[in-house]
């Protein structure tokens, strides 16, 4: 597959040093096949055995990680008395709701609970 000098091709010698064979490989998965550059033996590699050395070249090109939005934060230093009642009378007549919810219908009222009150004009962004 890779054109290399026959010294590099043969990964094994007889020990009587006159028959040479290619009988070790590089296993990969099929989608990593682009990635291998080259593959030869290094037969000056001493590893006391009768086997030579696989050398093996590959390149990866990682995908680049996608930058994610900063979440609004809101100052939570100065609330006002006015959100604080809105946003309890809202939980109060949620919690007074007698049907059985899911968690994650729970969690999508508490959300929009806190974004509706948060879209009064007292409470501020913090600038970042």
């Amino acid at each position: 597959m890779f054109q290399n000098y026959p010294r590099r091709l043969f990964t094994w010698t007889s020990p009587d040093g006159n028959t040479k064979n290619q009988i070790d490989y590089v296993l990969i998965q099929q989608r990593w096949k682009s990635a291998i550059s080259n593959v030869g033996s290094v037969p000056s590699a001493d590893c006391n055995s009768d086997h030579e050395m696989l050398k093996a070249t590959f390149k990866i090109r990682l995908r680049t990680m996608k930058k994610f939005q900063m979440p609004i934060r809101y100052d939570t230093s100065n609330i006002s008395k006015e959100y604080c009642i809105e946003v309890s009378n809202k939980f109060e007549a949620l919690n007074a709701t007698t049907e059985e919810m899911r968690p994650e219908e729970l969690a999508n009222k508490a959300k929009e609970i806190f974004t509706e009150a948060s879209k009064h004009p007292k409470t501020k962004q913090q600038k970042k």
